[in-house]
């Protein structure tokens, strides 16, 4: 697992919204998740009780307005799984995924995690930085 959070991102993206037309406003769970990494009401209301200094501020709705604001809060969920939460590798890919209650009780999603390792390689193969995918390339 790679400890820059920034070189995940290609995993998340390829897993949450691949295939999208425009993946920072996907939706998906019924409505429940949104955008480039499917980031759900109850993940950011956790982002924003343990970071309340740098998500305190800003709602649901500003946050997914932006490609950069949902960037940076999926960047603040990852430090804050390994970092309050205590997950590392596979139990951090399925902390994200299903929550991290069950990740920390030892729930692993296989093929969401093989998912994730799938965007990692064509990434790789890509030669993608963090910017294409902001921009959407």
């Amino acid at each position: 697992m790679p400890d820059d959070y920034e070189a995940m991102l290609p995993g998340f993206q390829y897993a949450e919204s691949r295939g999208e037309a425009d993946p920072w406003a996907a939706v998906g769970d019924q409505g429940a998740s949104r955008g480039a990494y499917q980031i759900q009401p109850i993940m950011y209301q956790d982002i924003q009780r343990v970071y309340p200094n740098d998500w305190g501020q800003m709602s649901y709705e500003q946050m997914l307005s932006k490609p950069e604001s949902q960037t940076s809060a999926i960047l603040s969920g990852l430090r804050m799984l390994e970092e309050h939460y205590g997950l590392t590798g596979d139990a951090l890919l399925s902390g994200w995924n299903t929550g991290p209650t069950k990740a920390r009780k030892g729930y692993r999603n296989q093929k969401y995690i093989d998912t994730y390792k799938e965007g990692i390689r064509r990434h790789q193969n890509r030669r993608q930085t963090p910017l294409d995918l902001l921009r959407g390339k």
